[in-house]
């Protein structure tokens, strides 16, 4: 049995869509479809069909899929059994960040590292979604988190701290005016939040974004006050922090799996990162313990 195939099976259980599959593996879903169609001529039975909300297993799936993922977890752990073997500065090594922290903070540490390490090939997955660690998707995730996944280990960099911030004509506007201060929120802010209109009576909700880089770019333009992390906010020309949100904080992690952490690039890539992180976010960070 091909493992490839297997592979491409356990995506189409998992995300019940071709498309969906496609998007995990990295291909068409046109190629998804035609590896398990291959999948089942070779085995002589259907594993899918299709139902009215996605796609679903016929019984023969549904026993392939307990011999796929018993496998699945032998294939895994025997693979990361022998990457923490591995002493060699050298190879592939995939890191998950979420966007905020690639598009502000990472980006120029990571490309600091490379130079150092020019045989380590970094592969960065900037996601909005977790990536596992136990299934190989990622070897080390930067997550920010309170609880960080009982399945990995790592050390905790720093505290992100979290303020209010407007722009500095906004800023003047509302303190000589007392004009409330209308809220700018990421997509899941239906209205404005309880906290905050109690410190601004009567405001309301301005506009939605659907993405960090925007909100800090309709700060800077005036349309209103949003809630930064301080990394990003303290150092936008233009912004100008009213308050901190201590309730806010959050602890930002460098996470692996128990069995790859000795791994040479991956250790040398925790030791690294956890250094530059922890003294850069010092100054933003100042409730960090």
């Amino acid at each position: 049995m091909n493992w490839d195939d297997v592979r491409y099976f356990l995506a189409i259980a998992r995300a019940g869509s071709y498309v969906g599959a496609a998007d995990e593996l990295g291909v068409s879903h046109t190629t998804v479809s035609r590896r398990i169609q291959a999948f089942e001529g070779s085995l002589g039975a259907r594993l899918v069909e299709r139902l009215p909300d996605g796609l679903g297993l016929t019984a023969a799936g549904e026993r392939m899929l307990q011999a796929a993922q018993s496998s699945e977890r032998e294939f895994l752990a025997a693979e990361r059994q022998i990457a923490g073997r591995d002493t060699r500065l050298f190879g592939s090594l995939r890191v998950t960040v979420p966007y905020l922290l690639a598009d502000h903070l990472l980006m120029r540490h990571f490309a600091a590292f490379a130079a150092v390490h020019p045989d380590i090939e970094l592969q960065i997955i900037a996601a909005p979604t977790l990536v596992s660690l136990t299934r190989r998707e990622a070897d080390v995730a930067i997550r920010v988190t309170n609880q960080p996944p009982e399945s990995a280990v790592g050390r905790r960099v720093a505290v992100l701290c979290w303020a209010l911030y407007v722009s500095e004509t906004l800023h003047r506007t509302c303190r000589d005016n007392a004009v409330p201060v209308p809220f700018i929120g990421l997509d899941d802010d239906a209205q404005v939040p309880d906290w905050y209109a109690e410190c601004f009576p009567g405001a309301r909700l301005r506009a939605r974004v659907n993405d960090h880089a925007l909100l800090v770019e309709a700060v800077r333009a005036g349309m209103g006050a949003a809630v930064l992390a301080r990394f990003v906010g303290d150092r936008e020309p233009g912004l100008r922090r009213v308050m901190d949100l201590p309730d806010r904080d959050v602890g930002l992690w460098l996470l692996t799996h128990a069995e790859i952490r000795s791994a040479a690039r991956v250790r040398v890539f925790l030791d690294t990162m956890h250094e530059v992180l922890a003294k850069e976010l010092a100054e933003a960070s100042p409730r960090a313990g």
